[in-house]
């Protein structure tokens, strides 16, 4: 898989994939995704097969990143992140809020310099906590929401951590407990580690580290889903998405040669979806000797929505895959409401189909006129 992402490296990056036209706006949203284009980030609407049903909201004037999709407890709306509104600025990240209905008007939340990152629902729905750089380094965030009023208004902020790192990637449990990604720098490396933050104001450290991140809580608050390394035979090591409750962690989605980040879970607690990432290794012709591996570069090759059934034994990772082309995808948000599961069940097996989509990517561009004439 290695060796035929590093020869396909060149032919994704050259193929763009034809986007599908959007049928008519679906009458009940399940999934939104975030899809990735030249220059920008947009969220859309798709099935559990993985088919684009439409866009989740007009597109932004200006060219924009539109990501990290939350829904609401009810459903109805749906909370992201957006450079809408920051003047082209591509970094710097406000909250916004969109009714959960195809081409809806999104409303902003927050204005400021700060960039304000992954946004999670109290169980309530009358509130959001984000991590933020407000204050300078990036901390935890309660901003109430007044969904009565039109638009939907925004309180103040109140900070809910203190921490001498950076706390990121929030989810709350039906009890109001908040996991979250502790970001520490231990001399001069940075590590990560699952700590939880009680009602009461207490932490708690829920796992070591050094690599563990992007927390999410299982509809009962008993489980926690989280990104960490897999060491391999042979030394090798990729991101796999563990749990842990009262148990040592367990993998439960396992994907080699990728690395597997953001949790979602169904609301019935028995699938589980993830971001994929499949990375090119770049070497360059120097520095050679001890300095080679440092100077190693990684890029995005293709990212993708991933799931697995928590009950099937083996469990066996799929992909949401949009018939119409591959597109990249990521961040995937799940209403509260049933999923077509015979449909996710139908979906191709992740390994193969990630082969077949890096094959196919290749042989289309060294098949095209200038991909003979780049040879």
């Amino acid at each position: 898989m290695r060796a035929l992402a590093a020869a396909a490296t060149a032919a994704v990056a050259a193929c763009g994939v034809r986007s599908p036209e959007a049928p008519s706006p679906p009458a009940e949203i399940r999934i939104v995704g975030t899809e990735r284009g030249p220059s920008s980030l947009r969220l859309v609407v798709i099935d559990e097969h993985g088919d684009r049903l439409a866009e989740l909201m007009a597109p932004a004037a200006t060219a924009a990143r539109d990501h990290s999709a939350a829904f609401s407890p009810d459903g109805r709306w749906v909370a992201f992140v957006s450079t809408r509104g920051r003047g082209g600025d591509l970094e710097q990240t406000s909250l916004w809020i969109v009714p959960a209905a195809a081409g809806a008007q999104p409303h902003r939340l927050t204005t400021g310099d700060a960039v304000e990152m992954t946004p999670a629902w109290t169980p309530d729905g009358k509130a959001l906590v984000i991590a933020s750089s407000r204050d300078g380094t990036f901390d935890l965030w309660r901003i109430a929401v007044d969904l009565t009023a039109v638009p939907p208004r925004a309180g103040e902020p109140v900070r809910l951590t203190h921490g001498d790192g950076q706390e990121l990637s929030p989810s709350i449990a039906p009890d109001g407990r908040i996991a979250y990604t502790a970001l520490r720098l231990v001399e001069g490396t940075a590590i990560s580690r699952i700590e939880v933050l009680a009602p009461d104001g207490a932490i708690t450290q829920r796992t070591p580290g050094p690599f563990d991140s992007t927390p999410a809580w299982s509809p009962d608050g008993t489980t926690l889903a989280f990104a960490s390394l897999h060491l391999r035979d042979g030394g090798k090591a990729d991101q796999d998405i563990w749990l842990v409750d009262r148990s040592e962690p367990r993998v439960a989605l396992d994907a080699p040669d990728t690395d597997e980040s953001g949790p979602v879970w169904s609301r019935d607690g028995h699938w589980l979806f993830s971001t994929s990432t499949l990375w090119a290794v770049e070497t360059p012709a120097e520095p050679a000797g001890p300095d080679a591996a440092a100077a190693k570069k990684r890029r995005k090759l293709f990212s993708a929505i991933v799931h697995v059934d928590l009950r099937e034994r083996p469990r066996q990772v799929r992909m949401l895959v949009d018939r119409a082309g591959a597109v990249p995808r990521l961040a995937p948000a799940l209403a509260p409401a049933h999923l077509d599961e015979p449909a996710l069940r139908r979906n191709p097996e992740y390994r193969a189909e990630l082969g077949r989509i890096l094959r196919d990517a290749y042989r289309r561009t060294h098949s095209s006129p200038e991909g003979e004439r780049s040879e």
